[in-house]
């Protein structure tokens, strides 16, 4: 957990964002409700709209931090979540406090991102119809993600929650433990499985984003007396879905594997033939046919002469990419084996493991 050049994970960073950001957008959204169309509103809501981004992204960094602290064992494709709550040594008030901070700022993000693409969706004359449920939506997620950051922060600086316990008892403070005496791999700074869930949060983001902007290129353009959002830009976050999406293929098949030599790849084989990591397999096989649908999602914005943009195949995107996360979840939590749309249940997992024995 504390073997990183970020320590204890890259959530610790990637929050400040949102909470700077979104605070001051929304701050800004209130000064300037008499004067609408004014520069600096304009200035607001593109920092909301960043901001709601970097949350998405946050939380996905988030639930990787959630698993890198919750016990301090190793992530391995073996790992129930049963074993894994059993090993933590949090106590019950660091289980609540870390609760209440993923239920507050997990609400919080659902009302950011509700905002945003409500609002690239619609026509000027939906926006201002939905300005005051909006605002209202915004106002109770700055309140939560609020909240949810006071949560987070009673278990870190209060009960010493993902703090290295040798440091808590002036222990192991000696150079080498920092690695600065010691060459580090690539992993020491960039942790495969760590960056492969954070680039998922980026394609999500851009997903929010290039969902709803093509379903206002779509109304806007098909009625024909009004300015849609621009087409490049809509091709242009779907064109860098596609390039994110291939990169965390990678980033994916390094933190599943370690490597992409041909020993490496014979191993992958090896893993995705074997019926104990069938969640792998439905995993990498929505993430290729996610992949595809987005080529297809660019070309067809790029070269179809009709107005109406694809709007099946955003459909099919969002729902691949809800198959993607859940999947990445379950095997983040909960091994490469098991249920498709839950967690194992732990007297299943106890099962599974006398069966093995009896074999």
């Amino acid at each position: 957990m504390f073997s990183h050049f970020i320590n204890p994970n890259w959530h610790v960073v990637l929050i400040h964002l949102p909470l700077g950001i979104l605070t001051t957008g929304v701050i800004i959204e209130l000064i300037t409700i008499l004067y609408r169309k004014s520069w600096i509103q304009n200035a607001g809501r593109l920092m909301i709209l960043i901001g709601a981004m970097g949350s998405v992204i946050a939380a996905a960094a988030g639930v990787y931090a959630f698993r890198n602290v919750v016990a301090d064992v190793p992530t391995i494709p073996q790992m129930k979540l049963a074993t894994l709550v059993e090993q933590s040594t949090w106590s019950q008030i660091q289980w609540q406090l870390m609760s209440n901070h993923l239920l507050f700022n997990l609400t919080a993000i659902i009302c950011f991102s509700l905002v945003v693409m409500i609002w690239l969706a619609s026509t000027e004359r939906w926006r201002n119809k939905l300005y005051w449920p909006l605002l209202i939506i915004l106002l109770l997620g700055t309140a939560l993600m609020t909240s949810g950051a006071r949560y987070g922060g009673d278990a870190v600086y209060l009960h010493g929650t993902a703090i290295n316990p040798a440091v808590l008892h002036q222990q192991d403070s000696s150079l080498q433990h920092y690695g600065i005496e010691q060459e580090q791999g690539i992993e020491y700074f960039i942790p495969p499985l760590q960056l492969h869930v954070v680039l998922a949060g980026i394609i999500i983001a851009l997903l929010m984003v290039a969902a709803a902007s093509s379903i206002n290129y779509a109304i806007v353009a098909y009625k024909g007396s009004l300015e849609p959002i621009s087409s490049k830009f809509v091709l242009f976050i779907w064109f860098s879905i596609f390039i994110f999406a291939l990169a965390n293929v990678f980033a994916g098949l390094w933190s599943a594997i370690g490597g992409f030599g041909i020993h490496s790849s014979r191993i992958n084989f090896q893993m995705l033939s074997s019926p104990e990591h069938k969640r792998l397999l439905v995993h990498l096989i929505a993430a290729a046919t996610f992949i595809l649908f987005v080529f297809i999602t660019v070309a067809a914005m790029r070269y179809s002469r009709k107005k109406i943009s694809p709007f099946v195949l955003i459909a099919v995107n969002v729902l691949l990419a809800c198959g993607i996360i859940g999947t990445g979840v379950l095997m983040l939590f909960d091994s490469h084996d098991g249920p498709l749309l839950k967690f194992t249940p732990p007297h299943s997992e106890h099962q599974q493991i006398d069966h093995q024995h009896s074999h």
